[in-house]
């Protein structure tokens, strides 16, 4: 799958930048290209959190943990606008925070980037299910 684009903020920074983000070849990195170019190694992240927009007033912006997200991707009453991750940079046991949020401009691709987040959400599950073993 083709990257999508999100508005990245790093940490409790309030200033956010617009990336291309996408997977390496091989999987084992995420690449986030704007003005600047980072890159996570999947396997050093250790939270995902979806953030979601629920169609019910008082529901919006609410956090649910990747274990308890089945209805986003399974179609129920809430979609995904974001995501959020804690991971620690390689050769660093600081753990940092990343938000990734889809873009309201109609130009942007949200059906990509939603695509993406459905990715992204069912490779962390997968990651902590081989984590458990």
């Amino acid at each position: 799958m083709p990257g999508a684009t999100f508005y990245i903020t790093q940490g409790s920074s309030e200033k956010s930048e617009n990336v291309v983000c996408r997977l390496s070849n091989n999987h084992r990195y995420l690449f986030l290209d704007g003005e600047d170019h980072y890159e996570i190694e999947v396997a050093r992240i250790s939270t995902v959190q979806i953030l979601t927009e629920g169609f019910t007033p008082g529901d919006i912006h609410t956090y649910t943990s990747l274990l308890e997200s089945q209805c986003i991707i399974e179609g129920g009453n809430s979609r995904a606008t974001g995501m959020l991750i804690q991971y620690k940079p390689q050769g660093s046991d600081e753990l940092l925070q990343m938000k990734f949020t889809t873009s309201e401009d109609f130009n942007s691709n949200k059906k990509m980037s939603a695509s993406w987040l459905a990715a992204m959400h069912k490779a962390a599950k997968l990651l902590y299910e081989s984590r458990d073993q």
